[in-house]
């Protein structure tokens, strides 16, 4: 169901949850600006925001940041991190369903390669895209964009 949430302070609190579940970690909003984001199916969002928090909190070493941006008729959700980080040649094959890089990591471990793959989707689904780049922060850098619309007022035929 598509609605226009006020997508700040729904991120703020969402990140003050994880942070409250998570405290050995610091879960920081570094960027957000405030303004219409349009129309969003918000179950589909916080799908996105928990897998890619989901990640970097897995392989952060003590640090995870998140941007909201909007630029007029583009928005973006930016979750990056403090570990590892990912080679550039994985960077695209990364968004294939049950892709795991880590060999350590399966099933058992938690984890079955499609936390990414979802993310895709629902950008492809968006008329968006996502993008892995390498973190200032020296881990890797999730970027969500997707294009801003409105939802039309239902109108009733005469």
């Amino acid at each position: 169901m598509l609605t226009e949430p006020d997508l700040p302070a729904w991120l703020l609190a969402h990140l003050q949850d994880v942070q409250s579940v998570t405290p050995e970690r610091a879960v920081n909003l570094l960027t957000c600006v405030i303004g219409d984001y349009g129309a969003l199916d918000m179950r589909l969002m916080s799908r996105v925001l928990d897998n890619l928090l989901n990640n970097a909190l897995r392989y952060s070493r003590t640090t995870v940041q998140v941007s909201l941006l909007l630029d007029g008729s583009q928005a973006a959700l930016i979750v990056e991190d403090d570990g590892p980080g990912i080679e550039a040649d994985a960077r695209e094959r990364i968004f294939e369903p049950f892709v795991r890089l880590d060999p350590s990591r399966d099933r058992a471990t938690g984890g079955c390669g499609l936390g990414l793959a979802i993310v895709h989707s629902i950008a492809l689904a968006m008329g968006g895209s996502v993008v892995c780049d390498e973190s200032e922060l020296g881990g890797a850098k999730f970027s969500f964009h997707w294009p801003v619309w409105h939802a039309m007022p239902n109108v009733t035929a005469a």
